[in-house]
């Protein structure tokens, strides 16, 4: 395999616009190692060895990418970024990329569980953006997006070697640490000068990112050929003891409750527990809670520690939220529109486009909770869309049947009934002496002529519904009638007249029957 030089190192290109530091925050030393927890849940990350690697990066190019993108759709990979989009259909949308970014920012306060994977795994993670450009065949570059808070990670990807890259180049690009740089959109903006259009996706302009979480996760799963398990999360809070913080591998699928018991921690019950990083995080309602692949950090703090909310004051119109926004919207004209109910004009002020970042929560004089407002006006939003969807759908419903019953009328008017019908009907019917009228029953005539025998005034014509109900009505008198025979025999009374009455009443259901099933069969269209 071609070797390629050394991963180089250059600056953004620009800042990013909108953004801010946040120094007023503590995070966890990124020089704690990375733990595991001991027994069961044990986990020890495999490296493989250079003759390994060729042997088994032989087995990948042998196999056609869409292989790879179902073994990957098998093994269920999300993005371990936080969104949490599913890997193999992000990648088979991305066929034509151009671009590969690794996202290794953590942007957000006490989250290092990606500083520290970098600087254990970073062969690894190389590894797993090899397998990535063996899946897009159209990459032309891969670039590494890394804060320059990070010496130790940026020093353990510069003394990588990678061997399975051929001769795309690798660029290592030192971000400054501004939140929320972490995003997706952000990050395209720091590495490359280039937006990403308002709903539109970076594999639209040629663009894909991943994060090196995830990367990991794929070097686990295609090389190594075993199931990603676990995934490194940062554990950490004033709550929490110094000697336990740190950056565990943690099982998916374990509780809050089995994790805390692991490690002997005993927390009161009102103590909060924030699932996720200080500003993005959000609460959780119980210790049931599962750790998942987009678990990036579980913080319990005290009640001191955090920021709390201060009561909301009227909007001053400073505009500090619009000077941050990542996205450059206009946040103080959201929060209006959507606290007078004007959906719309929210709406058309690309109320979709923001990603919650709550920097504009940060930064707000007035203490106002704008990304609530904006979560709520989401809801109404889709709900509203969903309303509109169903009553369009509605519509075409009623429409259609509207032209099938015009359309079933015009036949109905055009087509010529059946004269012999009822000739034949009395004809075949003759023999059963079956009635006719609904109320009386009357024998038909056993006149030998040959002539049919004709309706009289006093003669209802036969209806499928009235057969119906005749035979609908003979067949209970004679279930009465049976279970009535059967009464009388378990209690040892005589059922002589019972049996007559039964046999007479069977006999009559036949007939009711035998008459419908011909009239049926005489009036097929």
């Amino acid at each position: 395999m071609t070797s390629i030089p050394q991963v180089s190192t250059q600056k953004p290109m620009q800042r990013l616009q909108g953004g801010l530091p946040l120094p007023g925050f503590k995070t966890l030393s990124s020089q704690t190692p990375n733990r595991s927890l001991s027994g069961k849940h044990q986990y020890t990350p495999y490296q493989l060895s250079p003759t390994e690697i060729s042997a088994r990066w032989e087995h990948v190019l042998k196999q056609p990418r869409e292989e790879w993108l179902r073994v990957l759709k098998n093994a269920n990979i999300i993005g371990f970024g936080g969104a949490g989009f599913p890997t193999a259909q992000k990648l088979a949308a991305a066929s034509k990329a151009k671009t590969l970014i690794l996202n290794a920012m953590e942007c957000e306060p006490y989250i290092t569980c990606d500083d520290r994977l970098i600087q254990e795994q970073a062969n690894e993670i190389l590894l797993g953006a090899a397998l990535l450009c063996r899946l897009l065949p159209s990459i032309e570059q891969v670039i590494i997006g890394i804060e320059d808070n990070k010496p130790e990670a940026l020093a353990a990807l510069q003394k990588v070697q990678p061997s399975c890259f051929f001769n795309i180049p690798i660029s290592l690009v030192s971000c400054p640490t501004l939140y929320p740089s972490g995003g997706e959109k952000q990050l395209i903006q720091l590495v490359l000068q280039q937006d990403v259009p308002q709903g539109a996706h970076p594999t639209d302009i040629g663009i894909v990112c991943q994060n090196v979480g995830t990367c990991y996760a794929i070097y686990e799963r295609l090389l190594l050929n075993r199931q990603p398990t676990h995934r490194l999360t940062t554990l950490t809070g004033q709550a929490i003891p110094k000697a336990v913080r740190g950056n565990y591998w943690l099982p998916l699928g374990m509780t809050l409750h089995t994790l805390f018991s692991i490690l002997k921690l005993e927390l009161p019950s009102e103590q909060a527990v924030i699932m996720g990083g200080p500003i993005m995080g959000q609460p959780v309602q119980s210790l049931e809670q599962t750790i998942s692949q987009t678990t990036q950090c579980i913080l319990v703090p005290t009640a001191t520690e955090l920021p709390t909310q201060k009561p909301e004051a009227p909007c001053i119109r400073c505009a500090d939220c619009a000077e941050v926004c990542p996205e450059q919207l206009l946040p103080q004209e959201l929060h209006r529109h959507l606290t007078s109910n004007q959906l719309d004009q929210a709406k058309a002020l690309n109320l979709d486009a923001c990603i919650e970042c709550r920097a504009c929560d940060l930064v707000c004089p007035s203490h106002i909770p704008l990304v609530s407002t904006f979560q709520s006006g989401k809801q109404a939003i889709r709900f509203k869309d969903n309303a509109e969807i169903k009553a369009l759908k509605a519509k075409k419903r009623f429409d259609t049947r509207e032209k099938r019953l015009q359309n079933a009328n015009c036949i109905k008017r055009t087509t010529k009934p059946k004269k012999a019908s009822l000739e034949q009907y009395h004809e075949k019917n003759a023999a059963f002496k079956t009635p006719i009228a609904p109320t009386a029953i009357t024998p038909t005539s056993t006149s030998t002529s040959s002539t049919p025998p004709t309706a009289t005034p006093s003669t209802v014509i036969p209806s499928k519904t009235i057969l119906k109900n005749q035979l609908k009505k003979a067949q209970k008198k004679w279930q009465d009638a049976e279970n009535a025979l059967n009464n009388a025999r378990k209690q040892g009374k005589e059922v002589s007249h019972l049996e007559s009455k039964v046999a007479n009443l069977k006999n009559k259901a036949e007939i009711a029957k035998r008459a419908l099933e011909t009239f049926k069969q005489d009036n097929e269209i």
